[in-house]
């Protein structure tokens, strides 16, 4: 068994092996350590950032500060010792345990990750978020936690698994609390327990009254905005000896139609089939969920992260979308549109005068631009139609992924990596092209045309003349 000290700074590339220790002194400053299983990371007056903590190893931070690991194995405080821990990751199967006293800001807890607080933490955690199933608990009386606590992705859990002292709990603003989510209140009986609403702050305060080992008790937690998290979304389910407090979001009757003028909450609106959500001017949705026979229309208003599944539509001809991911069909008529995530599956359409940038379109995915798409991370396919002036822009095509550029179409600055195919057919214009260890390029029909310049880096690539090449097409300029 070794152990290693550090009490300088260093840009030393440290990788610890099972049975082994590093430690970071007062003085030391360590960047990007490898924790692997069986090691241990011990930070005892230091500074260290950036290290990845593997499950089966440890990290413990007793004086000093952390910021910027990543959990996979157990990271934990020590009581009474005011440690300072900042922007830490919480990976699947990672635990981070935070004792009494210690100070840390800005925690992301992912799907499998486990996130607990214990001992009095007043006013020195904040600023959590939880990710697709991440689990934030609150494990003693005066565990507490404030700033903003944000639930993104869905199926997040807040658990109190002691009874909460007056003056304690959650002081945080909780928001993106969809229906996936729960806040899992574990020795409040569900038998005679209600729940109360108040308005502060511009905030809505929802208390949970009952009763925990025959005391009156009652707990408090906060959620962003007046409109959203109301009596009529919020709700109590049984749970074992506890209870969880849940959010439903208004149904609409079936062939309905939904206008959005104003801000509204995350996860507010699911669109079951035969209904609609039109988001107009001066509305914005987050987390829409639109199911199969339902439809998104955003016609003014601001759409961000929906998510289209298959059977679903997306239609925008105005105002922005960003983020959405689609499972089903989306057509882009106008509007500014980033960012989106075409899955197995889904159908982009960019129409005629209309434009995206920055799409990822995943294996089993499909675009097809007749106006302008930039940006793009292809490993599914996307095509321009035959005939429609489209044009594509710094599209990268990766394994698998394949570009169809055809008949009055242009692409410019296509970077094919391997595995990867850029077909170009009819009289269609690529120019700048990169093909990048491995990638292919097809000059598929007699006019196709190469211009500016064709750079292969890497080696292992592959120029494809498919056609015979007339005279006046065809040619191309090649570094």
């Amino acid at each position: 068994m070794t152990t290693t000290t550090v009490n300088t700074s260093t840009t030393s590339a440290y990788s610890i092996a099972s049975g082994n220790s590093l430690v970071v002194a007062s003085g030391g400053n360590v960047t990007a350590p490898s924790i692997l299983s069986g090691g241990s990371l011990v930070v005892n007056g230091g500074f260290e950032s950036g290290a990845v903590v593997s499950a089966g190893a440890t990290e413990i931070v007793s004086t000093g500060s952390a910021s910027g690991d990543q959990i996979y194995g157990v990271l934990s405080t020590v009581s009474a010792v005011a440690a300072t821990l900042t922007n830490e990751i919480v990976e699947s199967g990672g635990v981070f345990i935070e004792v009494n006293s210690a100070t840390v800001t800005g925690t992301q807890v992912l799907k499998g990750g486990t996130f607990i607080i214990n001992g009095n933490t007043s006013g020195v955690s904040t600023n959590t978020t939880l990710i697709s199933g991440g689990l934030l608990e609150l494990t003693s009386p005066k565990a507490s936690i404030s700033g903003s606590l944000v639930f993104s992705g869905g199926g997040n859990i807040l658990e109190t698994s002691a009874t909460i002292s007056g003056g304690y709990g959650d002081f945080a603003v909780i928001s993106g609390f969809s229906g996936t989510d729960k806040i899992d209140v574990a020795l409040i009986g569900s038998a005679g327990t209600s729940l109360a609403f108040t308005s502060s702050g511009g905030n809505e305060v929802v208390t949970l009254s009952g009763t925990s080992g025959g005391k009156a008790v009652s707990e408090s937690f906060i959620f962003a905005g007046t409109t959203t998290y109301t009596s009529g979304t919020m709700s109590l389910v049984a749970d074992g000896a506890g209870v969880d407090i849940i959010y439903t979001s208004a149904s609409a009757p079936v062939g309905s139609t939904t206008s959005v003028t104003t801000p509204t909450g995350s996860g507010v609106y699911s669109e079951t089939s035969g209904n609609t959500l039109v988001v107009a001017a001066g509305g914005s949705v987050s987390a829409a969920s639109i199911l199969s026979g339902g439809a998104l229309i955003v016609s003014g208003g601001a759409d961000y992260a929906a998510t289209v599944s298959s059977g679903g539509t997306e239609t925008v001809s105005a105002g922005t979308a960003t983020g959405d991911q689609i499972h089903g069909s989306a057509t882009i008529a106008g509007g500014t549109v980033s960012s989106e995530s075409v899955l197995s599956g889904g159908q982009l359409t960019v129409a005629a005068g209309a434009a995206e940038a920055s799409a990822t379109i995943s294996a089993g995915g499909v675009e097809t631009v007749l106006g302008a798409a930039s940006g793009d991370a292809v490993y599914g396919v996307v095509s321009t139609i035959s005939g429609t002036a489209a044009t594509i822009a710094n599209e990268t095509v990766y394994s698998g992924g394949q570009v169809s550029v055809l008949n009055a179409s242009t692409a410019s600055a296509t970077v094919v990596s391997s595995g990867g195919t850029l077909n170009i057919n009819g009289a269609a214009t690529a120019t700048d092209t990169v093909l990048s260890g491995g990638g292919i390029l097809q000059l598929q029909s007699p006019k196709a045309t190469l211009a500016g310049g064709l750079t292969f880096a890497g080696g292992n690539n592959k120029l494809v003349v498919a056609a015979v090449v007339t005279t006046s097409a065809g040619s191309f300029g090649e570094q």
